[in-house]
C-alpha cells in the first residue's frame, strides 16, 4: 500500500521496570515502529504518561498526547472523555492500537476506538499465563484457577476480570506473532476471533565483533523469573556440571525481586557459584560480547510467542537449546535448533551435551545454520506488512 496510515497508539505506562524496559522485546518492536514509520508510510499518535523518547532518545519526533494515572476510576473516566475530545481535535485516526496485551492498555484502546468510532487492533505479545492454565474461557474455569490460591471474593473478582477482559479481546482485531500461537488462543476461546498473523514481527541486528575465544559454555539472557524458567536452568546445570565440573553458564537480565532470594538459594543449594555467573541487567554491547563468547544459547521458557534473544544468538552462530513451545518451533526450527519438552530436564541436559562435545567441523556447520536462520528477519518487512494488516482492518471497518 502506498498510502498513509494514521494509528493512535496506547500505552499509557510501562509494565516493567526501565533496567528491564530497555531490553524488553515488545518495548524494543515499539521502538523499531515508531523509528521506521516515515519510511513505512505510517504516522504514529501515542498516549503516554511516561515518553519513550526520555528512554531513547534516538527517536524521531511524533505527536505525544500525555495522560495521568487516575487517582479513581472516576477520575480515570474523565479523563478519557478529555481524551476523546483532544484526538477528535487532531489529525485523522485510522484505528487505535495496544502494542501489548496489558489490560490497561486494551481497556483504554477499546474504550477509545469505540469513542472515535474507529477498529481497535491489540498485538498479541504474550497470553496472559491464567488463560494458557486453564485452556478454558469461561468464568468458572476463571474462578476455578484463582480460587487455588485467592480468597473466595477476591477469586470471585478475579474471574470476572478474566472473563470480562477475553470477552473484550474477542471484540478487536488481534495480531499475532505466528500461526501457532494464534491456534493457541483461538483453541481457547473460540474460532469466531478477527485475528491476523505477522510473519516478521522481528528483526535481528547484531553489532559486527571480531571472532573471540568461546569461554562461556553456554549464556541465557532474559527476565530472571518463573515464566522464562530460571529454577528449571539451575536444576539443568546443576546436571550439567555433574557431568562436567567445568562447565561455565552466565545469565543476563533482570532478576525479578520476587524471586530473587530463592534463586541465590538454590544456586547455593547446588553448590554451583563456581559454574552459573549472574551479570544481572546489561547494555547491549556488553550482551552481544558475552553472546560472542558463548558456544550455546539456552532457554526453558514456558511461554513465548517469538523470542527476539533466540534470534540475536543465531545471528551471532549460537545454536539453540529450548523448551518445545509451538510458536519457537514454527519460527526457528532448523538443525540449530534444539528442543524438548516443557519439563523434561534430563532431555534438556543431553541436549545440552550433545552440543558442547561436537567437533569443530560440526559446530561450524551449526553456526552457518543459526545465521542463515536469523537473518529471514527485519524491521522493515515487519512495518510492511503490519501496514497491509492494519489497511485490511481499516478498510473493513
Amino acid at each position: 500500500m502506498s498510502t498513509n496510515i494514521d494509528v493512535l497508539i496506547v500505552m499509557p505506562s510501562p509494565e516493567l521496570p526501565v533496567s528491564e524496559l530497555r531490553v524488553s522485546g515488545n518495548w524494543r518492536q515499539i521502538v523499531e515502529s515508531l523509528r521506521g514509520a516515515s519510511e513505512s508510510h505510517i504516522t504514529y499518535t501515542t498516549v503516554e504518561r511516561i515518553p519513550l523518547k526520555s528512554l531513547d532518545t534516538s527517536l524521531p519526533d511524533y505527536d505525544t498526547i500525555n495522560i495521568k494515572k487516575g487517582r479513581t476510576i472516576f477520575h480515570s473516566l474523565i479523563q478519557l472523555l478529555s481524551l476523546t475530545k483532544t484526538i477528535k481535535r487532531r489529525n485523522k485516526i485510522d484505528l487505535v492500537l495496544s502494542p501489548d496485551v496489558y489490560p490497561e492498555w486494551v481497556v483504554i484502546s477499546f474504550l477509545l476506538s469505540k469513542a472515535i468510532k474507529k477498529p481497535c487492533v491489540v498485538i498479541m505479545q504474550l497470553l496472559p499465563s491464567w488463560l494458557l492454565d486453564t485452556q478454558k474461557a469461561s468464568f468458572l474455569a476463571f474462578y476455578k484457577h484463582f480460587r487455588q490460591n485467592r480468597e473466595l471474593l477476591r477469586a470471585l473478582i478475579d474471574a470476572l476480570a478474566a472473563w470480562s477482559f477475553v470477552l473484550l479481546l474477542k471484540k478487536c482485531n488481534l495480531i499475532f506473532h505466528s500461526e501457532a500461537y494464534a491456534r493457541t488462543f483461538l483453541d481457547i476461546v473460540g474460532p469466531n476471533v478477527k485475528s491476523y498473523v505477522n510473519h516478521h514481527l522481528c528483526s535481528i541486528h547484531v553489532p559486527e565483533m571480531r571472532a573471540h575465544v568461546k569461554d562461556i559454555d553456554a549464556i541465557f539472557v532474559g527476565t530472571h523469573d518463573e515464566r522464562k524458567g530460571i529454577f528449571d536452568l539451575v536444576r539443568v546445570w546443576s546436571e550439567v556440571c555433574r557431568r562436567n565440573p567445568q562447565a561455565r553458564l552466565v545469565t543476563c537480565g533482570y532478576v525479578r525481586p520476587e524471586i530473587e532470594h530463592e534463586l541465590s538459594l538454590r544456586i547455593k543449594e547446588q553448590a554451583l557459584a563456581e559454574n552459573l555467573q549472574m551479570l544481572g541487567q546489561v547494555d547491549d554491547t556488553k550482551k552481544f560480547e558475552v553472546l560472542n563468547s558463548a558456544k550455546l544459547f539456552i532457554l526453558l521458557s514456558k511461554n513465548e510467542s517469538f523470542s527476539l534473544v533466540i534470534g540475536e544468538a543465531m545471528a551471532r552462530g549460537l545454536p539453540v537449546v529450548a523448551y518445545d513451545l509451538p510458536a519457537l518451533r514454527e519460527i526457528w526450527t532448523c538443525s540449530a535448533f534444539f528442543v524438548r519438552p516443557i519439563g523434561d530436564i534430563e532431555g534438556i541436559v543431553n541436549e545440552v551435551m550433545t552440543v558442547l562435545s561436537l567437533p569443530n567441523e560440526e559446530r561450524k556447520a551449526l553456526a552457518t545454520v543459526a545465521r542463515e536462520r536469523a537473518s529471514n528477519y527485519s524491521w522493515q518487512s515487519m512495518l510492511q506488512e503490519e501496514k497491509e494488516i492494519y489497511g485490511i482492518i481499516a478498510q473493513k471497518h
